[in-house]
């Protein structure tokens, strides 16, 4: 099979014209949702100084989860627009810091379970939109058409709306091919600009949590499916920066 990123969209005048190939798995199920509420308004763009765009999702009062891959070496200037629809409806916020973990194999499952970063922003966006909550995969849910991923696909509109999908399955298959927390795989209909944006339950209560921020997508003529990092160490890092950067 062909494993590829879901990097980063950078849009030029020869790539908006070109079509893309797009990772769909049967009919794209993905709908522009510009419901201006939570959980989507916590939900964002994450756009670097030079361009290059992912999505990310409040994970805490000043704080975002997105993917490692989106996040530029070395270091430029980024910005968080929560709700992002052509333009800043919620307002903005400046990265400060970031975390994450490094030394997976390249083009493991570690590696795709190990690619998501948590940053600190200079203001507390979540205090008034809200954030999500995060959990490592629960096994009893796999297989279930149940799940929710939102993120700003450079396919649609350039990458300036908002994409929601429902109905997500996780796959059994496969899931877990690092170690017992992640990664997981799901047949979520990506692209490039997706990247780092949430996967996510809604429980019994009306609670959000996010199990994975968007890796990879991979396809071969037998399948397609994306790939999500998650797990453990994900969950530490997102609290270490809640209580680093309160």
């Amino acid at each position: 099979s062909n494993v590829t990123e879901a990097s980063p969209f950078t849009p030029s005048d020869a790539a908006i014209e070109e079509v893309a190939k797009r990772f769909i798995v049967g009919v794209d199920n993905r709908h522009l949702w510009t419901d201006p509420n939570y959980p989507f308004h916590s939900v964002g763009k994450l756009q670097w100084s030079n361009g290059v765009f992912c999505s990310a999702a409040l994970i805490g009062p000043r704080h975002i989860l997105s993917a490692k891959h989106c996040n530029p070496d070395p270091p430029i200037p980024g910005s968080f627009y929560p709700g992002f629809d052509n333009g800043a409806r919620f307002g903005s916020a400046q990265i400060t810091n970031g975390l994450f973990t490094y030394g997976q194999e390249p083009f493991s499952p570690c590696e795709t379970k190990g690619d998501w970063v948590v940053y600190a922003l200079d203001q507390r966006l979540g205090d008034q939109l809200g954030y999500f909550g995060a959990k490592v995969p629960d096994r009893s849910m796999f297989d279930k058409p149940q799940f929710f991923h939102m993120g700003y696909p450079g396919d649609k509109d350039g990458g300036n709306r908002p994409y929601r999908q429902t109905d997500i399955t996780v796959h059994s298959k496969r899931t877990f091919d690092c170690d017992s927390t992640g990664p997981f795989y799901t047949d979520t209909d990506t692209m490039g600009g997706q990247s780092g944006g949430p996967h996510w339950e809604l429980d019994g209560n009306g609670n959000r949590w996010i199990w994975g921020a968007l890796s990879i997508s991979v396809t071969s003529s037998a399948e397609t499916y994306a790939g999500w990092a998650s797990g453990s160490s994900m969950i530490d890092g997102i609290l270490k920066m809640r209580a680093d950067f309160p």
